[in-house]
């Protein structure tokens, strides 16, 4: 059983992050089709960046209320159809509005499935699946552009999403047999929280246009993130009134943010954000400089990504090492290591002259995978089982949020840097963007180096607090 679930979980977190990144190599051939400008593609990106948050937040109440087994196969099915219709797809509109239900049902597919793979797992187990987990995802993150340049450069676009068909299909295969079992606590009858629904899902939606936004306008980017961040607060407001004694509530909240006092969760998720931020972007910038100021072909600049893809695999050797060493002191050296390949990444122009680029591409993707594997299973390591769907649920949303700041950060600020200079992307303009490359690279190293440094005074808070507890265990018997 717990096989199955692993293999599927990773192999839906890899389609979900897969179809995150394809887009970008299909969009030039997605527009000659649909006899479209350049300008209109980001509205199938946007789409699909809507569907993966909006509906999130439900993942929990779901796979409390029905069979968590049943509800995956239902999505991976409505997944597998909304992938033929946008292979389908004639016009733009159509396109995107496929694209913006497959966001709806693989993001609610990725969160349900690791939900009921957390709730058979143990803590010793956490590491190896994480690990597991992050393998394919990384992969499908990174592999995800050169596979839209392969299929749109030998065969059409379209394949490239109609091949979650058949995969899909395997999946929901495999996972018939575990029908039967239950995966959701009995008797759970509390009604849906429609207004912290409605609150959290809009924040996000806003919060992610406003992202996207951010390689056009800066002034329109930020009104759209702050819009976002005051629902959030509104949400926030709405919760802690709900928590007062005496005051009672009908209905539980969406998310149930008490899950934040334990400090291993609040360590995760601070992390999450700044390693998720840093990393994320960084392939697809190298990809598009590698193409834009060296003529690479996709195919060729698609392969130092396919490398970094690979790179990940090897991280899976590590999970026995991080059990022995413990989670918390291996975050502290993978962090600092990650911050390493980052700026080992930063001469782009040096490495590409000597060839030694697939040698930091593949640096950068085992620290990834590594990092990844450590933060995510900080996350849960010390959570009881009936925290684990709300934690889930909060951590998969914080994960998709990060990762799509990492985007903004890297893609969308070169953009934002060439649009204000300028800057048509030429051989003339090379040494100007290299300078900004370089700027983006040592911003993220730092970003990198100041997890380690957050890790190593949490390192020291568990340590103490931990001393505090056995004293206080000694003394008490005295008294």
């Amino acid at each position: 059983m717990k096989k199955t679930l692993i293999l599927v979980t990773s192999i839906v977190f890899f389609i979900e992050l897969l179809d995150t990144t394809i887009l970008y190599a299909c969009a030039i051939p997605i527009t000659h089709d649909f006899k479209i400008g350049a300008a209109k593609i980001s509205l199938p990106i946007i789409s699909y960046l809507m569907g993966t948050y909006i509906l999130i937040p439900l993942s929990a109440w779901l796979s409390h209320r029905y069979n968590r087994i049943k509800i995956i196969i239902s999505l991976l099915a409505a997944f597998s159809l909304f992938s033929i219709f946008c292979g389908l797809s004639s016009e733009l509109y159509i396109f995107s509005a496929c694209r913006f239900l497959q966001g709806i049902t693989i993001s609610l597919c990725s969160t349900i499935a690791l939900i009921t793979l957390l709730s058979v797992c143990t803590q010793k187990e956490m590491v190896p699946l994480m690990g597991s987990i992050n393998i394919l995802a990384l992969f499908g993150t990174a592999i995800g552009p050169f596979l839209g340049a392969f299929f749109s450069y030998y065969m059409s676009w379209r394949i490239a999403f109609m091949i979650n068909f058949p995969i899909c299909f395997l999946m929901v295969i495999s996972l018939m047999s575990l029908k039967s079992l239950s995966f959701q606590p009995s008797a759970y009858q509390a009604k849906l929280d429609w207004l912290g629904l409605s609150l959290i899902s809009l924040s996000l939606v806003i919060m992610s246009i406003g992202l996207q936004q951010l390689n056009t306008t800066v002034t329109l980017s930020c009104l759209l993130i702050l819009s976002g961040v005051t629902l959030s607060t509104a949400y926030l407001l709405i919760w802690q009134t709900r928590q007062k004694k005496g005051i009672p509530h009908k209905k539980e909240s969406i998310l149930e943010l008490h899950v934040f006092k334990n400090p291993d969760f609040l360590f995760g998720i601070l992390i999450n954000i700044i390693a998720r931020s840093a990393m994320c972007g960084l392939p697809i910038l190298i990809n598009i400089l590698l193409q834009k100021l060296y003529h690479f072909s996709v195919i060729k600049a698609g392969g130092y990504l396919a490398v970094i893809a690979s790179a990940a695999i090897t991280a899976k050797l590590a999970s026995s090492f991080i059990n022995q060493w413990s989670v918390h002191k291996s975050i502290i050296f993978f962090t600092g290591f990650a911050a390493l390949s980052i700026a080992a990444l930063s001469p782009l122009e040096w490495l590409v002259r000597t060839g030694f680029l697939w040698t930091a591409c593949f640096l950068f993707g085992l620290t990834t995978s590594l990092v990844y594997t450590v933060m995510n299973a900080a996350l849960y390591i010390t959570l009881p089982r009936t925290e684990i769907a709300n934690a889930s649920n909060i951590g998969t949303i914080i994960q998709q949020f990060s990762i799509g700041l990492g985007i903004a950060i890297a893609v969308g600020g070169l953009a934002l840097f060439q649009s204000s200079h300028g800057i048509t992307g030429t051989e003339e303009y090379q040494k100007t963007i290299l300078i900004f490359y370089h700027r983006i690279c040592d911003f993220l190293a730092f970003l990198m180096l100041l997890n380690t440094i957050i890790s190593i005074y949490f390192n020291i808070y568990r340590k103490n607090n931990f001393l505090s507890k056995e004293r206080c265990l000694i003394i008490q018997p005295n008294l």
